[in-house]
């Protein structure tokens, strides 16, 4: 028997649970169907929400299990690579219609990641630092989105200009998807032309995100300026020091620590450390030097994510940063003689004999599930 349904069992991004119908029967959408906007959610629910589901069970379970934020991260994944899949299409009516809402749609995907980061930020920072799927121009703004958030949330920066920072970390790259993955792939050296491309990215992509109606100045400009240094040795302009907006300084750092964790043809991923000490080099002449402090004190000695030598021998991920930046939690991943554990074994860190040591280089033996390293077994 249809039951009328409460429209919070519809999670915006994720596949649908259940067919659902309008009052009068009706198939609306099937099983599986990912929502992409909140506007669709409101249609669904002004004709009606009915299906087959039980739906004390189904509103029980976000009780007994908290939701999980690699879901979500995978949902926004997809809404964000459907979106780019479509405006890199000839023009024509489809790419029109996405055109028409993609500032709207960027901007609520902005929104939330604000509310996956609250959710836990812990997690998608493992996430951040244990992917190696190589998915580079999707992945790779999605990351840099979340990180220029938790900068920026550290910097004070108030929670609707982060959003229009994440909405620029997300699109900066979008004249450039297909040379992105190209280059991810490379192993000779740049050719002229690819060099020319990426010098002209950031004034393509500004005329680009205009074409699609964003009027949004701080947006615009961190996608304008976000190549720029200090020290005047950037480009597209060559700006040098308060003549770069703050939102394209926080886009800087997260750009460049992202981009120095992914692995290229010629060199493995940085460590979170060797990442961290780059930024640090670059403080007052290429990067901010309140953000490159500020990306230490928000990620840690020993960041979520990371490999880590424990004193007794064993190896751990990082699951959670606590107040002592040398003390976070941890699960021990691999014995000291080099044996995988059959599960993650929770260590306490702040024992003598569990003493965090180092980040190490990551464990390729060790299949990595993150679900249950954080507790969201699905």
């Amino acid at each position: 028997m249809m039951k009328k349904l409460d429209g919070s069992l519809i999670v915006m991004g994720l596949p649908i649970p259940f067919d659902c119908f309008d009052n009068h029967g009706n198939l609306l959408l099937k099983k599986g169907v990912v929502v992409g906007t909140q506007k669709q959610v409101e249609a669904l629910l002004e004709r009606g929400l009915y299906g087959q589901v039980d739906q004390a069970a189904a509103t029980a379970k976000p009780i007994d299990k908290p939701p999980s934020p690699f879901q979500f991260l995978d949902a926004f994944n997809n809404r964000l690579k459907q979106l780019f899949s479509t405006l890199s299409v000839e023009p024509g009516p489809e790419r029109d219609q996405v055109a028409k809402t993609f500032s709207e749609r960027i901007m609520s995907l902005a929104a939330d990641i604000q509310k996956l980061c609250r959710l836990d930020a812990d997690a998608i920072l493992g996430a951040i630092h244990l992917d190696n799927s190589g998915r580079y121009s999707v992945i790779h703004p999605l990351y840099r989105a979340v990180l220029a958030e938790l900068l920026g949330s550290r910097k004070k920066i108030p929670e609707e200009d982060r959003r229009r920072i994440i909405a620029a970390g997300l699109t900066c790259g979008l004249s450039m998807l297909k040379l992105q993955d190209e280059l991810i792939r490379q192993e000779t050296p740049l050719t002229p032309e690819q060099h020319a491309m990426i010098k002209q990215q950031p004034r393509a992509t500004f005329e680009l995100l205009k074409a699609f109606g964003v009027t949004d100045t701080m947006w615009l400009m961190a996608v304008a300026q976000y190549h720029e240094l200090l020290n005047g040795k950037g480009y597209p302009r060559g700006l040098a020091g308060k003549d770069i907006c703050e939102a394209a300084r926080v886009l800087r750092v997260a750009d460049m620590y992202t981009a120095m964790l992914t692995p290229k043809p010629y060199r493995k991923g940085l460590l979170s450390k060797a990442a961290m000490r780059e930024i640090l080099l670059k403080k007052g002449t290429e990067v901010d030097d309140e953000l490159a402090v500020h990306i230490v004190k928000e990620l840690g000695i020993y960041p979520p994510g990371a490999f880590v030598k424990l004193k007794n021998g064993e190896l751990a991920i990082v699951i959670k940063r606590t107040e002592n930046p040398k003390a976070p939690r941890v699960k021990a991943v691999v014995g000291p003689r080099g044996m995988p554990h059959d599960r993650p074994i929770p260590r306490d860190s702040t024992s003598s004999e569990f003493e965090v040591l180092d980040v190490v280089e990551r464990d390729t033996v060790v299949v990595i599930d993150l679900h249950k390293l954080w507790g969201y077994d699905i």
